[in-house]
Formats: C-alpha cells, structure tokens, sequence
C-alpha cells in the first residue's frame, strides 16, 4: 500500500471550494433548501479542519463571495460561472497572503520549467 502525498494548502483550498460549488448546484438542481453556511461549513470539516489549514479570516470572507454567487445562481447560471471565476481568483490572492514562501517558490520554478517545455 502506498502512501499518498499531502495536498498543499492550495490544493485543500481548492478542493475545498470545488466541493462548495458541487454541493451549491447540487441542491439548486434538486431544489433542496439548505443554508449556504452550512454547505460552507460541511465542506471545511471535510477539506481543511482535518488537515490544521483551516483560516477562518479566509473563509468568512470568502463566504460572503459565496453566498452573493449562490443568489445569482438562482437567476442566472451564466452570470454565476463568471462570479465564481472571480472567487477563484481571489481565492488565489488569499492563498499567496498564508502560503508558505517555499511553497510559492517551488510553484513558481515548476510553473517556469513548464513553461520552457512549451
């Protein structure tokens, strides 16, 4: 059996934040009525909480992002693809403020070398 490798914060982050979309068109697709935080919420206790990376200052912000995207979900789909297009960039942002300045090195110099293979 082989051991899997720890997913960077980035990774869990966006994991985390797919799980949050599946699950918010998920319930608008069933109609089900449940409370954007506590989507939020299911998915952090999922994604982050185990893994100690949890940053609520983060996710409280990213939350509000959150549930202005679901409202507009409910009346226009395309518009909320372009919405959450815009949380995944600040999600971006928010991550480089907490990550660790190795890691952003290490992304950096593979980003570079994929590059230069293009």
């Amino acid at each position: 059996m082989t051991q899997e490798s720890p997913l960077s914060l980035s990774d869990r982050y966006y994991h985390w934040l797919a799980s949050i979309y599946a699950r918010l068109i998920d319930t608008e697709q069933r109609a089900i009525d449940r409370q954007t935080d506590q989507l939020i919420d299911e998915a952090s206790d999922e994604h982050l909480h185990p893994a100690g990376v949890y940053h609520p200052d983060m996710v409280d912000t990213l939350r509000l992002e959150i549930a202005a995207a679901r409202q507009t979900l409910r009346h226009d789909r395309s518009a909320f693809a372009e919405e959450w297009r815009t949380i995944e960039a600040d999600l971006a942002v928010k991550l480089l403020s907490v990550a660790d300045p190795t890691e952003v090195q290490l992304n950096a110099l593979r980003s570079a070398a994929s590059s230069k293979k293009s």
